[in-house]
């Protein structure tokens, strides 16, 4: 696309994809996804506790938290990689804001401690349901900063690293800064 005017700035060669989520999604599809060709050009705020999103001119100076990424030579395109650990084993964690659910790999040594059915689609497949493992209040480790989240645990997604969305954010204010390779942690 040769410019989209967004949060009141213009970029220029921007990707754009038309896929019909709403067919495959049903309703669980966004309105609207802004991708990383968007938003690793500027420094972006995502404030959880109002929901906004905010373009940022400069990175904020009161930072709790800096989880730095690193880029594979195997990653997709403006994917976020971080090394980390999921219940104490090293491994490689895709940041994903736009999945519903954390996931281990179906090879994880994790057991499940329920059965559930969730949701599940994707461009190339409907809306079905599916039976997945659960897996509550996992410890999760990056950098220095610990948490604990609730896993699924599927029997086959095609996913090559287990998957950590946002959930871990919720209620706090953050800074993607693709241009330094670091998810920024605010201060309450």
């Amino acid at each position: 696309m040769d410019s989209i005017s967004f949060a009141s700035s213009t970029y220029t060669h921007v990707w754009c994809f038309i896929v019909d989520l709403a067919g495959k999604l049903k309703q669980f599809a966004p309105k609207f996804i802004i991708g990383g060709d968007i938003l690793k050009r500027d420094p972006w705020c995502f404030d959880l506790k109002t929901c906004q999103l905010q373009r940022l001119n400069n990175l904020p100076t009161n930072v709790a938290t800096s989880l730095a990424w690193k880029n594979y030579a195997d990653a997709g395109l403006n994917i976020i990689h971080f090394k980390g650990k999921i219940a104490g084993k090293k491994t490689r964690i895709h940041f994903d804001t736009g999945t519903r659910f954390n996931a281990v790999l179906p090879t994880s040594e994790l057991t499940p401690t329920a059965y559930i059915e969730i949701p599940g689609a994707d461009i190339a497949e409907a809306l079905t349901t599916k039976t997945v493992g659960q897996c509550k209040n996992i410890p999760v480790e990056i950098s220095d900063y610990r948490f604990k989240v609730d896993f699924i645990k599927p029997t086959d997604d095609g996913s090559e690293e287990p998957r950590l969305n946002a959930s871990f954010l919720m209620g706090k204010k953050w800074v993607l800064d693709y241009e330094h390779r670091q998810l920024l942690i605010l201060s309450q």
